[in-house]
Order: C-alpha cells, then sequence, then structure tokens
C-alpha cells in the first residue's frame, strides 16, 4: 500500500505528470488550429471571388484544417471524460502544428507580396 507523503500519495506521480503533458499537447493543438483557421480564412478573403473548393491549395489545407480540428477535439473530449490520451494528445498536437506550418506558408505564398507586409 502506499503511503502518504508530504506530496500526495507515493507512486501516483506519474499519473499527474502525464495528465498535464496531456493537457498541454491538446492546448498546442488548438492553439496550432486556431493559427491554421486564421490563415486559411484571411487567405479565403483575399481570393474573394475563387470558390475556394476549386482552388486545390485551399481545398488541400480546408481538409487539413478539418483534420486538425477533429483530432484536437478528439483527444480533448476524451480528457474530458478522464480517459488516458497520450497517444491521441500527441497525435493532434503533431498533425495540428505541422498542418498549421503548412497553412501559413501557403497562405503567404497566394497573398503575393501582400502577405509580406504588416496589415
Amino acid at each position: 500500500m502506499p503511503r502518504p507523503t508530504s506530496w500526495g500519495i507515493e507512486g501516483r506521480g506519474f499519473k499527474h505528470v502525464m495528465g498535464g503533458l496531456e493537457a498541454g499537447r491538446i492546448n498546442i493543438a488548438a492553439r496550432a488550429v486556431g493559427v491554421a483557421q486564421a490563415a486559411y480564412d484571411d487567405t479565403v478573403a483575399h481570393l474573394a471571388g475563387i470558390d475556394p473548393r476549386r482552388h486545390p491549395a485551399l481545398a488541400r489545407h480546408g481538409t487539413k484544417l478539418r483534420a486538425a480540428r477533429l483530432l484536437t477535439s478528439w483527444a480533448a473530449a476524451m480528457k474530458d471524460r478522464g480517459e488516458r490520451c497520450d497517444l491521441e494528445a500527441g497525435m493532434a498536437k503533431l498533425f495540428a502544428s505541422e498542418s498549421a506550418q503548412e497553412v501559413a506558408v501557403e497562405a503567404l505564398r497566394l497573398h503575393g507580396g501582400a502577405g509580406a507586409s504588416p496589415r
């Protein structure tokens, strides 16, 4: 039987550390989804008049954005239910952060010179 210490119950630290890592990874994934969404929305607005479903880069990046959002929501829902989600949180963080970078770079390219100037 674990014995109490001044820091809590001995042997339960790993669970608490993993819980913090899961939450941190989900937080990073959610922030990356926000960055990707902002870049995508700005690009769609910049290219007003071009159907985003007809433009291959916008369609591809819209798909990545939706997938990143779903992965992040899936991991967050597991965390909310108190389930172990270290794998899912890591998947969401990896995919969402890579997708955000790709969407942002493509947004800069599609904006042309306007993409490099401040608002």
